[in-house]
């Protein structure tokens, strides 16, 4: 592989797996629950407070739900170092598992014991529900797991006979593990959770114990829209991107197409990205970011948006060359 082969392929790693941006509602929430979990790490009788983060899907909770753990993990082994240094592997601060449709106590039971790697029977049936949660309170205590991660968190649904079976399982294991519990979903406020399907919400253990925190599409006007654009521009490595390319020059078109999610940002910023450094162009444009698809949320908004941004505008006040239009199909 030619050195600038090479160069291009690190480029496209680190397009693909650059540091989240740091958006108000991941600055916000992280200084929430870092402050209520080092509040926990003091100790208290009974279940640790935690945090639910609720919103549609493309908004990054899943990105904010990880990063979160990642800030804790480093925090936790730099105050909290293992008085034997051999034994710091040990240190396990944060488990995460991921809700499935239906999924079983024993199945959520099942998955934070793969994630501790503990050995299981080929045959996991011959095990009891009693006895694998046993062995996982004891691995959290083991390991120091002071952290918990729960991601599709709507896949609690307390209108179903698994999600209120889901829903009292984490309360056992909130109250016998001593973690914090963060839960991360898509409307997880309809599907019942934090009232527990109570007609008075007052009467929720869950409603009580967690931070909730709801968050929505960033607005055009927002200051948090330029400035998430002008952090992007900041982490992209291009050799012909003139600044204010997107905070100013795209701006108006980037909000038409994504609607404000983060997520849809995000990819469609990584293609581009992809299509620049691959047509040698080393810069984006409006015409070659509108031959880019995306998902399908973001593009039935698209027509809606549209007309209040210029759609002749490009990123630098000439026109796009024909290698900037390719790359992909049109939206």
């Amino acid at each position: 592989m030619s050195e600038l082969k090479a160069f291009n392929r690190s480029r496209h790693l680190y397009h693909a797996t650059c540091p989240p941006i740091a958006t108000p509602d991941l600055q916000d929430f992280h200084s929430q629950m870092l402050l209520q979990i080092e509040r926990n790490l003091d100790g208290d009788d009974g279940a640790c407070p935690g945090g639910l983060l609720d919103g549609l899907g493309t908004l990054g909770k899943t990105t904010i739900l990880k990063h979160l753990g990642k800030r804790f993990e480093q925090q936790f082994i730099e105050n909290y170092p293992a008085e034997d240094a051999e034994q710091q592997d040990l240190v396990i601060p944060v488990a995460i598992v991921t809700m499935t449709s239906g999924a079983s106590p024993k199945d959520l039971s099942l998955s934070l014991a793969r994630y501790y790697d503990l050995v299981l029977p080929d045959n996991t049936k011959s095990i009891t529900r009693t006895d694998i949660t046993a062995a996982v309170i004891r691995a959290a205590h083991l390991h120091q797991t002071k952290l918990i991660l729960v991601d599709e968190a709507h896949f609690i649904d307390m209108r179903t006979d698994a999600g209120q079976l889901a829903n009292n399982h984490f309360k056992q294991l909130m109250n016998d593990t001593g973690a914090t519990f963060v839960f991360a979903g898509i409307d997880c406020k309809g599907s019942g959770l934090l009232t527990e399907g109570l007609n008075n919400p007052r009467k929720s253990q869950i409603g009580g114990r967690l931070m909730y925190r709801a968050i929505t599409p960033m607005t055009l006007d927002s200051e948090a829209w330029t400035g998430v654009l002008t952090d992007i521009e900041k982490l992209l490595v291009l050799g012909n991107l003139p600044a204010g390319t997107l905070h100013v020059g795209l701006r108006d078109y980037l909000y038409a197409r994504t609607g404000g999610s983060i997520g849809s940002l995000m990819n469609l910023i990584r293609k581009a990205a992809r299509v620049a450094v691959d047509s040698e162009t080393e810069t984006i444009t409006e015409t070659m970011l509108s031959n880019i698809a995306l998902d399908h949320n973001a593009e039935m908004g698209r027509e809606a948006r549209t007309p209040n941004v210029s759609r002749n505008r490009t990123t630098s006040g000439r026109k796009a060359t024909s290698e900037e239009t390719t790359g992909g199909a049109k939206s």
